[in-house]
């Protein structure tokens, strides 16, 4: 038997990782909606008994506006980033959380049919931006016969534990490859 010491580390949701400095985490699937969602947050304790939860997702809550006479029925969203670390492990044993991950897209399910809009939420990990080095988040959605992109840009700094709301307008970028 292992004696144990402290500091103690706690996430949820629950992980089978042994190690805190690599915890296994995957938002990489998520519903697009609040109910359906778990946000990921970790703890650390001295005492074994107490525990003070800190979040380690920002969510952003985003409006996909189509074009104009939409008609499809969207197959799936997806949202994508080069500083997006959807899936991969996590160190929680610093200051802050470091994330590693090979994984920057995060797929939503399938929409509604036609309409006008999706208001979609997602979960996403911290990232930092500057006027000058902005976080840009692509949107692609596609349905049984094309595939609609867009993106926005941000020099917000996304922080876990907050709420963003945006808006990214999508156009025709080609036939679909459903």
């Amino acid at each position: 038997l292992t004696s144990w010491a402290a500091p103690y580390y706690a996430f949820y949701p629950a992980t089978s990782s042994v190690n805190a400095t690599s915890v296994a985490y995957d938002f990489s699937s998520q519903k697009g909606t609040l109910e359906d969602n778990d946000p990921y947050m970790y703890a650390s304790s001295y005492g074994g008994v107490l525990y003070n939860f800190k979040h380690l997702t920002a969510l952003v809550k985003m409006k996909v506006e189509m074009p104009s006479g939409y008609s499809g029925t969207p197959a799936s969203i997806t949202v994508s980033s080069a500083r997006l670390a959807s899936k991969g492990t996590v160190d929680i044993t610093g200051t802050s959380p470091v994330f590693t991950s090979s994984v920057n897209t995060v797929v939503l399910p399938s929409q509604k049919a036609a309409q006008t809009s999706y208001t979609v939420y997602v979960y996403v990990n911290p990232m930092t931006a500057s006027s000058s080095d902005k976080n840009t988040i692509n949107v692609t959605l596609s349905d049984a016969q094309t595939t609609y992109s867009g993106s926005f840009s941000t020099s917000v700094n996304i922080q876990a534990g907050k709420a963003y709301t945006a808006t990214v307008t999508l156009s025709k970028t080609g036939d679909s490859t459903i």
